[in-house]
């Protein structure tokens, strides 16, 4: 299965098209993106969703992207492993708008 890049969001599908996983995040600017949600269709790997997690970071690395985590399944995932070098947010901390969210 294939991850595909979409505006947002990375997916995969499965042989016959249908959604199988996807991460979505939110581009607060062009050097920050927020990790808001993991999904994976009932009856599929919870692999996929790792793949998506894994993929999104090292997309992120690659330009130079700052990722925050508002997704659950991504902050217990990343707290696993430490080695990917995402900076965790938790909810509370989106209580500013724009770019003024962004800092700490």
């Amino acid at each position: 299965m294939t991850i595909i890049e979409d505006h947002n969001r990375d997916y995969i599908t499965t042989e016959t098209g249908d959604l199988a996983a996807e991460i979505t995040y939110i581009p607060l600017s062009d050097r920050v993106w927020v990790i808001e949600h993991t999904f994976v269709r009932p009856g599929q790997s919870l692999d996929l969703s790792d793949r998506l997690i894994n993929h999104l970071v090292l997309q992120a690395n690659q330009h130079h992207i700052q990722l925050k985590v508002l997704d659950p399944y991504t902050k217990r995932f990343l707290a696993k492993h430490p080695e990917s070098p995402v900076d965790l947010w938790s909810p509370a901390a989106l209580t500013k708008s724009g770019k003024e969210g962004v800092s700490k």
